[in-house]
């Protein structure tokens, strides 16, 4: 079975042993950019075995040289005795080609990472080093801001209305934000494969727009669509949710199968692509090329 990617939990403890202020300034600020801020930090290299020692880390930066002691042997002391002895350290080397990143990997480091290091670079190591899920700080407001913007829009022209003296239109207006909110459940309970959590929210929604579930099924397609976008980023956690709530609406949605088999392959899940290209192939909706089995 491949691995299951999940969503950071964002109180996770790490590891910073960096002598450089101004690199170690730049490292912390990436990791509020993506909600991590439960940072340990120190330029020393006995207090970072110290740290190392007295508490576990989901993962630990070393830097080199360290103050006291250089970070090569910071490496080499968490990996012989600690709570740290399997815990993912990754080598900050000062420039690609680094012939100390190599010393690093046999002393025990797992991983190498660059400076300068970008938000980008330091959330695509995360991610696959800790096989989790992170949302960035301008990806949340996003996220806010178009999950939301229906039932603004609805909301602000209910208001209008109100203003105006129209208070039957008003009443639509606010009926309809209302519908918008539990759609936006639905849509959540779907990605978590919760089929009846999803029926549950959907016999809500009826009760304020009776026609809340013949328009939430057309989002079929754009679970679908949203999925294709997701795959062309390569964000395949992304494309995974997005097809599996297509399919918990429609199980035999073709292009949803072959999505969701494309993005489990992505994310090494190959067991669980296999199967899903297997349902692809035995359903009735259309035929697939048995050469799929063979990436």
């Amino acid at each position: 079975m491949g691995r299951t990617a999940k969503k950071v939990d964002l109180d996770i403890p790490i590891l910073i042993a960096e002598s450089s202020y101004a690199d170690l300034s730049s490292l912390k600020q990436n990791f509020a950019q993506l909600f991590l801020k439960n940072i340990s930090s120190t330029g020393r290299g006995y207090k970072a075995i110290e740290l190392s020692k007295r508490q576990k880390y989901e993962v630990i930066f070393i830097s080199n040289p360290l103050v006291q002691l250089e970070g090569f042997s910071v490496i080499q002391e968490m990996r012989e005795e600690g709570e740290n002895i399997s815990t993912p350290i990754v080598f900050v080397s000062e420039f690609k080609g680094d012939t100390a990143a190599g010393k690093a990997s046999v002393l025990g480091a797992d991983r190498t990472i660059c400076k300068p290091i970008t938000q980008d670079s330091l959330r695509s190591l995360l991610e696959d080093i800790l096989n989790i899920l992170i949302i960035t700080e301008t990806e949340e407001k996003d996220r806010i801001h178009d999950a939301m913007r229906e039932a603004r829009v609805a909301v602000e022209f209910g208001r209008k209305l109100r203003r105006d003296g129209d208070y039957e239109l008003a009443y639509d207006a606010f009926r309809s934000a209302l519908a918008q909110v539990f759609c936006g459940l639905a849509e959540v309970y779907l990605s978590k494969g919760d089929k009846e959590g999803a029926e549950e929210i959907l016999k809500e929604a009826e009760k304020i727009d009776s026609e809340a579930r013949k328009n939430f099924q057309v989002r079929e397609e754009f679970f679908v669509e949203q999925g294709k976008i997701w795959l062309q980023k390569k964000q395949y956690i992304g494309a995974r949710a997005e097809f599996k709530a297509a399919l918990t609406l429609n199980e035999g949605n073709i292009t949803a199968l072959l999505g969701l088999g494309e993005a489990h392959y992505s994310l090494n899940e190959l067991g669980e692509g296999k199967e899903v290209f297997q349902r692809a192939m035995e359903s009735n909706s259309a035929s697939v090329d048995s050469q799929i089995f063979q990436q």
